[in-house]
């Protein structure tokens, strides 16, 4: 990300990949492969040494394709995702269009592009016991593990556009599946690929829809299930008699949902706290066991410029110049065939 110096590779059939790049900083690496959803891992880069990027599992986009035009005088227009099932339970991306909106993709050279239809999908990134390694990128560590999304619009990939953005607010609904208590807000995040970091946005809440009447839902948003006056719903949060009607038609009495709120589409992410115990404990990525080729090279905090003992690892090292070449031949005890360690012993009680 943002160094289009060091090019691109491709990886191999077992996953792998090499790149070598400029050491001394960090850097971004960027995942992606046509019908996929994107993903970024952030890597520490050392001089002279390799590195590690965490396991990328990339997902397919959602097979579900959701044409909304956005010139119809239509109340609402509804796109919704195909049903995700894992261990965690069900649950389906719901995205409501109110009347009036209007979109535009915004491009690489900063020039935008009005979109009058969109073709929209949803595709999840946290579901099954690969959903840790889908993420789009890593968590900031006050985040939990809990829902991500990529929402996409089909047009606006196909010409390269970095964002969509609409005149307002468009709502973001998905069942309740880790059964947080209803009248808790939910905090969302999106993902900014440009800088190659996470975004706060609004939060959202969860309700829940007591009964219909008149063909509109009743919703409780603070947990004491008694239905709120639908006067309050709209002047607290939005919540309109159009929309109300629309989740009558989706959604069954006694169903809790997440509900937030979004402008423009890019990666979302429904997260709580790990530390806030008012909710049960949002899930928790799986832990695979590496396998032994796998294993990644442990840090060793001692080694110290110009040092030929890494100390805490008891490793020696030598460099020999080649003359005439710039370049050097180098010894690792730890590379060997037969592994030499080295012991150190104190020649007094203290170390200076």
């Amino acid at each position: 990300l943002g160094h289009p110096e060091f090019g691109q590779t491709i990886s191999r059939t077992d996953g792998m990949f090499d790149m070598v790049v400029n050491g001394g900083g960090k850097l971004v690496v960027d995942y992606a492969l046509d019908g996929y959803a994107p993903a970024q891992r952030h890597v520490d880069v050392n001089w002279n040494d390799s590195v590690w990027a965490d396991d990328v599992a990339l997902v397919p986009l959602d097979s579900v394709a959701n044409v909304i035009d956005l010139s119809l005088a239509t109340p609402i227009q509804v796109a919704r995702a195909s049903v995700q099932t894992d261990l965690d339970g069900s649950r389906q991306a719901t995205l409501l269009f109110p009347a009036n909106t209007t979109a535009e993709m915004e491009m690489p050279d900063g020039s935008t592009q009005p979109l009058s239809t969109i073709t929209v999908r949803a595709t999840e990134y946290t579901v099954g016991t690969d959903g840790p390694d889908s993420m789009p990128a890593p968590l900031p560590p006050t985040n939990g593990y809990t829902y991500a999304a990529e929402l996409s619009i089909d047009e606006a990939l196909a010409a390269g556009a970095t964002d969509v953005r609409f005149n307002q607010e468009v709502y973001f609904y998905l069942e309740n599946f880790l059964d947080v208590p209803v009248g808790t807000l939910v905090p969302v995040g999106f993902y900014n690929e440009a800088v190659g970091l996470w975004e706060p946005s609004q939060d959202g809440l969860v309700i829940e829809i007591i009964s219909e009447t008149s063909g509109a839902a009743d919703i409780d948003i603070d947990g004491d299930g008694v239905a709120e006056d639908p006067a309050l719903l709209e002047s607290e949060i939005g919540l309109t008699l159009i929309e109300r009607e629309q989740l009558a038609t989706i959604y069954d009495a006694g169903e809790t949902l997440w509900r937030a709120a979004t402008t423009h589409f890019s990666t979302i992410d429904c997260n709580f706290n790990p530390a806030d115990r008012l909710y049960p404990n949002p899930r928790k990525p799986r832990t695979r066991p590496r396998k032994p080729e796998d294993e990644k090279p442990e840090k060793d905090p001692c080694k110290q410029t110009g040092s030929i003992i890494e100390c805490q690892s008891r490793v020696l090292r030598e460099s020999i110049p080649l003359a005439g070449t710039g370049l050097t031949m180098n010894y690792r005890s730890d590379r060997s065939a037969e592994i030499h360690e080295v012991e150190v012993y104190l020649t007094s009680d203290s170390i200076d």
